[in-house]
């Protein structure tokens, strides 16, 4: 598997093929997640079709507010050795327009739809900078045809220019367990859409339905967005918590397949990659029926209003009371996963990169 320190020690990967792929990957300077798993996968599934890398890195060490981005306005003729530019993160872009192909992903545009959940900064440079890039951009790909459907209908973007190509897994090795252990399981930030507040609600009427399972919380806080401590204590809930910070791929594969289920009921997401790993490691889930996550689990989940604690407790109830529906939704699970393969994936991504170099 492709990791960091490969990418920024090397300043590209050549292979056999018929394209030279520039590709920006500055978001893996910093903790590698969301976007940068993102970019990592995709660069993963492109030497695997044998494409020709070139790996732009625009990250200082310079304590200022939007510094690589602003690096990364001086680079525009930087761009123009390779025959297309892809631009995983939105947030580093260009100055003037490389006279070269552009694709942009775009993963969502909450800090548009949802402002209250996000820093101004975060909303500003999307409302104010993004249209131009969506503009000059010869293809947008973007992960669920929610997150299309958000394009259009905010930034008017030509139905036909936004390309729906879903996530993948990069390589991992997974045990599926049968035997499940007395645990709920949630991972990811702890950000208000995550809805932090309706887990610990239901997390507290599953304890005082008489089931002995804890919570086990993965992620990291940072900022304003945090656990809410008083909230647990409130709750009584401290010794049934467990915080894990963050974790590494195979810590978390470890709990995923020991996981009695993942407890996933977001306000909204563009895709939710958890819910991919979940199906892939065997992991029940419980997730919200809106948005992109019921696009991504179908059949394999049950879905809930998040904002009903009840709904979301009787779920988990559901789930842990019953072997045969652990097993259900264990089966469903991996089949679904399969799905979202990195094969399809790299595959994807090169027929429309071939389809704009051949035809610009």
């Amino acid at each position: 598997m492709l990791n960091f320190t490969q990418i920024v020690t090397f300043s590209h990967f050549c292979f056999y093929c018929h394209m030279k792929i520039g590709i920006e990957t500055t978001c893996l300077s910093q903790t590698i997640r969301g976007v940068g798993t993102y970019t990592l996968t995709l660069i993963e599934s492109l030497k695997a079709q044998q494409q020709e890398i070139l790996c732009y890195d625009h990250s200082i060490r310079l304590r200022l507010p939007f510094a690589s981005s602003i690096t990364s306005l001086f680079r525009s003729r930087c761009y123009e050795k390779v025959g297309l530019m892809h631009f995983p993160d939105p947030k580093i872009l260009y100055g003037r327009r490389p006279n070269t192909p552009i694709v942009l992903t775009i993963h969502d545009i909450m800090p548009v739809l949802f402002p209250q959940f996000f820093p101004t900064k975060s909303r500003l440079m999307m409302e104010r900078f993004l249209p131009r890039y969506l503009r000059d951009a010869d293809a947008i790909t973007c992960p669920s045809i929610q997150t299309k459907e958000d394009l259009v209908k905010t930034f008017q973007i030509p139905s036909e220019k936004i390309h729906v190509i879903p996530l993948a897994l990069l390589p991992q090795k997974r045990i599926i367990q049968e035997e499940k252990e007395s645990f709920l399981l949630y991972i990811g930030s702890f950000e208000p859409r995550k809805n932090l507040p309706g887990i610990l609600e239901a997390f507290a009427k599953v304890r005082k339905w008489g089931f002995p399972h804890k919570l086990i919380l993965v992620g990291k806080e940072e900022g304003k967005n945090r656990i809410p401590h008083a909230l647990i204590a409130k709750l009584g809930l401290r010794e049934h918590i467990e915080l894990k910070g963050y974790v590494t791929e195979e810590e978390k594969c470890a709990l995923l397949q020991k996981a009695a289920l993942l407890l996933w009921p977001s306000f909204y997401e563009g895709f939710g990659l958890p819910l991919l790993e979940a199906m892939a490691s065997g992991t029940p889930i419980v997730t919200t029926n809106g948005s992109a996550m019921c696009e991504v689990v179908q059949d394999a989940a049950i879905l809930i209003d998040p904002n009903n604690s009840d709904a979301i407790a009787s779920a988990v109830v559901e789930v842990v009371s019953s072997p045969e529906k652990t097993k259900t939704l264990m089966e469903k699970g991996l089949k679904r996963a399969a799905d979202f393969s990195l094969e399809n994936f790299g595959k994807r991504h090169v027929e429309l990169y071939s389809s704009l170099v051949n035809r610009l």
